[in-house]
């Protein structure tokens, strides 16, 4: 509702398109980007290790442990078998 109270504004570039053109533009490119992109390793390892560090004291608190200090343990090891599977996974592509 409140984008149809906003004015539109001319593109900086391209003064025939307006703004709310050029944000549909932007997003469908955005998603197309989004949908093509394969993940790296270090992405990878990032979001397994960035769940796990949310996951596991959520988990140990509802087991009734306590999370600052048994997390540690946990976390640490979820995230260097994580690392460990993207290198061999890695070497295995370098191999072959």
């Amino acid at each position: 509702m409140v984008a149809s109270l906003q004015k539109p504004v001319a593109h900086p570039v391209d003064p025939q398109a307006s703004a709310y053109s050029s944000n549909a533009t932007k997003s469908d490119d955005l998603v197309t980007a989004a949908r093509n992109h394969r993940a790296s390793p270090h992405e990878v390892l990032e979001v397994v290790s960035g769940l796990a560090g949310a996951l596991i004291p959520l988990i140990l608190r509802s087991l009734g442990a306590d999370p600052a200090t048994a997390s540690a343990i946990f976390l640490t090891t979820a995230t260097d078998v994580a690392s460990m599977g993207l290198f061999l996974s890695l070497a295995t592509i370098f191999v072959r």
